[in-house]
């Protein structure tokens, strides 16, 4: 089986278009502490004190993070330790696991699935259109994510800008707007609009 990257792109914009409260960078916490009731966000610090679990067998799984799963709950596990962009993208790749419905990452084509899920929630290709200038940093310090990240993301825009739905496009394309101009939620911008 191959990725498949509309499906994941797509379900990025889902996710963001749910959010009551729209804001760049994208607040993963919230997206979490909102939208995924089934969730929970843990540091490796809360785990080893929670479940005894040992610091240095959470960092052989890996140093980032990563998710258990039991049943139709999930436990994602982040390494604070790490810098903030890329606690950003672990738990965005790990949200992406969640909403893509992922059992295993042990498997190749969901972890691309996850990265791309991750790029575009903390990317949003309607935003960075807006943008005057596209370069890894003005990406890395807008969007609050990694150096890496921002060149990966600079690199794929145009594939996912392809990927994106028109509905969803405009959706975000929208939001983005209502929060620039300071408005808590695109309901209000488009109220302000109509009367």
């Amino acid at each position: 089986m191959s990725p498949d990257y509309k499906k994941a792109t797509n379900a990025a914009y889902r996710v963001l278009a749910k959010k009551s409260a729209f804001s760049i960078p994208t607040n993963v916490f919230a997206v979490v502490e909102e939208l995924l009731p089934n969730c929970k966000l843990l540091t490796y610090s809360q785990a080893c004190y929670l479940y005894r679990y040992p610091k240095h067998v959470l960092l052989c799984v890996s140093e980032y993070g990563f998710s258990i799963v039991r049943g139709d709950k999930r436990i994602i596990l982040y390494n604070e330790a790490m810098p903030i962009g890329c606690i950003r993208f672990t738990i965005a790749h790990e949200i992406g696991h969640n909403v893509l419905g992922h059992r295993s990452e042990k498997d190749e084509c969901a972890e691309k699935e996850a990265n791309c899920f991750a790029r575009n929630l903390l990317c949003p290709v309607p935003v960075s259109c807006r943008i005057s200038s596209a370069s890894p940093k003005d990406y890395s310090n807008m969007f609050n994510i990694t150096v890496k990240m921002a060149e990966v993301a600079v690199e794929k825009h145009f594939v996912d800008k392809y990927n994106i739905s028109e509905d969803l496009f405009s959706r975000i394309s929208d939001m983005y707007t209502a929060f620039v101009f300071g408005f808590p939620s695109i309901h209000e911008y488009y109220q302000a609009f109509a009367s």
